[in-house]
């Protein structure tokens, strides 16, 4: 009976030594894998940051080609907004220069029609004068 009480006692000893030696290795791997999960929270938290980091950039960029985009444009605007004024006031500037080449020419025309009136009526004069001196000249013929 002392005999397998003792070795009762030993089988006990020796399960008590290995659920102590089990849980030495599980707290073990607990403290393993904690250590573990620990790196990877820290290394998760510095993806985010450099994650945060490279969004906040992108939007910056973003923002910063978005202003360029603006002022290109509006340089743009300024820039047709100049040539149409460019173009209207050449416009009006060739429309009065022919407003006024058109008023030199009904002028000019306007002289040239009372040249050949005044060129007519000489005409007519000098075939007058003309027949008035044939029939001068005849009648001193005649006599």
């Amino acid at each position: 009976l002392n005999k397998e009480k003792s070795r009762a006692e030993e089988t006990v000893q020796q399960l008590e030594d290995a659920r102590h030696s089990e849980r030495e290795r599980l707290q073990g791997e607990i403290s393993t894998q904690s250590a573990h999960l620990e790196e990877l929270k820290n290394a998760l938290s510095g993806l985010e940051t450099k994650l945060s980091a490279a969004e906040t950039e992108r939007m910056a960029e973003r923002d910063q080609h978005a202003e360029m985009l603006a002022a290109e444009r509006q340089r743009a605007e300024a820039t047709v907004r100049e040539l149409q004024e460019a173009k209207r006031t050449e416009s009006e500037k060739l429309r009065d220069q022919l407003t006024v080449k058109d008023g030199r020419l009904g002028e000019i025309e306007g002289s040239l029609n009372a040249l050949q009136t005044q060129l007519s009526q000489a005409e007519t004069r000098s075939q007058q004068e003309r027949l008035q001196l044939e029939t001068a000249l005849n009648k001193e013929k005649s006599r």
